[in-house]
């Protein structure tokens, strides 16, 4: 299954170090996670080190044309199965995984 977990917070804490872990034990065990977070940010970075296949999507204006149109290219890159929204901006995320073409 491919499995794409988003994060819009740019710092690190529990959340964002679980959805880590999950993304990695989700690779390790023969799915294909990745995770779309602001370029540059805590969970960027952490999840660079860990070899998790990384987006980089600034969902600071999560309603932009231009975070709805990458994320709808990286789904469409990816051919995501699942969006795992873990931050409030699960619509950008709904009308992404909408316009994947099967």
């Amino acid at each position: 299954m491919r499995i794409l977990h988003t994060l819009g917070e740019k710092s690190l804490g529990g959340l964002e170090f679980r959805t880590l872990e999950q993304a990695a034990w989700l690779n390790r065990h023969g799915h294909a996670a990745a995770i779309a977070a602001p370029a540059g940010s805590g969970i960027s970075q952490a999840a660079q080190r860990r070899d998790i296949p990384l987006i980089d999507i600034n969902f600071d204006s999560p309603y932009s044309p231009g975070a709805i149109l990458k994320l709808r290219r990286a789904v469409k890159l990816m051919g995501v199965d699942v969006i795992d929204s873990h931050s409030p901006v699960s619509y950008t995320h709904l009308r992404a995984h909408e316009t994947r073409e099967d």
